[in-house]
């Protein structure tokens, strides 16, 4: 009898560990029906934070810790105060901002969010905060407003002189480079912290900017609001769509993320989507199909957090999927194979290898050199390869296949070869 009992209670064990470990994304917070959860941010490992306010009857916001890898969240309420944004410097200094009584006002914190004291107050109406330094930082408000400070938040000098209705996102690149996003007119850039502003407007291509991430000084992605991902190879200046997401949602808060060349991340409406090569395809990574996410933050490759409505929080610990799936071993050079059948009858394939991500193109040349056709020519990430050239229109003889690599960001040749095909009919 205590062997069947306790084969039960090992059974039980195992049964529930390995459900948790196939789990993609566990909740780690307590529901509370009535918060709004629009900002997540990780200043280590192990510390946290997050912040929304309260809808309906309980009227307020909330800033809620954690100090142990997100594993339980402490809450801070302000009653009567709508926490319309939250950014962290450093460890100890951080900031939220929200309003009452038609005015705003900047919390700070020097001691990691125990204690929150009053720095300053503005006369302006929902607005967004970023730093640069510990003295340098902007607000965003509505309707062209925006203010700088340079002594750590306690004094804000105010201007009217944006291109924006209700910003969504602030980006800093250095001390005096800003850019503002807007969920109208799109994306607005300083480069001398405010003094004039640059409106560039892509809708001609489809960019109506949600979110942006730059993943280092020239590559970026964006996010637009019709549900499609672009990219930038110049800083912004240039943008080319690389994906359509396709899903039944559509929502105001839409964080894009990517850890490496490779790999990121876009919230929406019911969770996550995940892309592993360069943002050309998605995939899914839904956590609950009952809330709506409106923040997003990954701290490495592995563990990554969504926040949203009711106060939930999920975290993953396996990159958001079911597995963590071994490593994709990528080439590590360019390289046209050889064709196979050679010679051939009707149709031959060929195998090609891209090392970095560039405009690829495979074109067939007849014998006296002149190019017939390309059986590709787009813009490739990192991987291999295979195309098929069916020739039932061409005649018996000679051919010949180049492939030729062109740098993304340049338009530089930086591969090129051809080998010999032989069609026998």
């Amino acid at each position: 009898m205590k062997s069947i009992t306790f084969s039960g209670i090992v059974f039980f064990l195992l049964f529930n560990i390995f459900a948790f470990s196939q789990s993609k994304w566990t909740k780690v917070s307590e529901t509370d029906d009535n918060l709004i959860l629009t900002q997540i941010q990780f200043t280590s490992e192990l510390t946290g934070y997050a912040s929304g306010y309260y809808y309906h009857s309980a009227f307020g916001g909330a800033v809620m810790r954690t100090t142990n890898g997100g594993l339980n969240w402490e809450k801070t309420r302000f009653n009567k105060f709508e926490v319309t944004d939250l950014f962290f410097i450093n460890s100890n200094t951080g900031f939220f901002t929200g309003w009452r009584d038609s005015y705003n006002y900047v919390y700070k914190t020097t001691n990691s969010g125990i204690n929150w004291f009053i720095a300053d107050s503005i006369y302006s109406s929902f607005f967004l905060i970023k730093f640069y330094d510990e003295n340098i930082g902007m607000i965003a408000s509505k309707y062209n407003t925006f203010s700088f400070t340079t002594d750590g938040g306690y004094n804000w000098s105010t201007q009217y002189n944006g291109h924006w209705h209700e910003p969504t996102q602030i980006l800093c690149l250095d001390k005096d480079t800003w850019i503002v996003l807007d969920n109208v007119y799109g994306i607005n850039k300083t480069t001398d912290r405010g003094v004039n502003w640059i409106y560039m407007n892509y809708d001609s291509i489809g960019l109506e900017c949600a979110s942006m991430f730059f993943l280092n000084d020239t590559t970026v992605f964006a996010y637009s609001y019709n549900k499609t991902v672009f990219k930038s190879s110049n800083s912004g200046n240039n943008w080319f769509q690389i994906a359509a997401i396709s899903n039944n949602y559509s929502q105001y808060y839409n964080d894009i993320v990517f850890l490496n060349d490779m790999t990121g991340y876009i919230n929406f409406y019911k969770g996550v989507h995940k892309t592993t090569n360069g943002g050309f395809n998605w995939f899914n990574s839904v956590a609950d199909t009952t809330t709506s996410f409106n923040a997003l933050y990954f701290l490495n490759r592995d563990t990554g957090f969504i926040a949203g409505d009711k106060g939930i929080i999920y975290r993953t610990t396996t990159g958001g999927e079911d597995y963590i799936p071994p490593p994709v071993i990528l080439p590590g050079d360019y390289n046209l194979f050889q064709n196979y059948p050679n010679p051939f009858n009707i149709s031959t394939n060929l195998n090609f290898d891209v090392s970095r991500n560039s405009n690829i193109s495979i074109s067939i040349y007849n014998i006296t050199g002149k190019k017939l056709f390309d059986l590709t020519n787009k813009l490739y990430s990192p991987g291999n390869y295979s195309i098929q050239w069916n020739a039932a229109d061409f005649s018996s003889g000679v051919y010949f296949c180049k492939m030729t690599a062109l740098r993304e960001e340049s338009s530089d040749i930086i591969f090129s070869k051809t080998i010999k095909l032989v069609l026998i009919k």
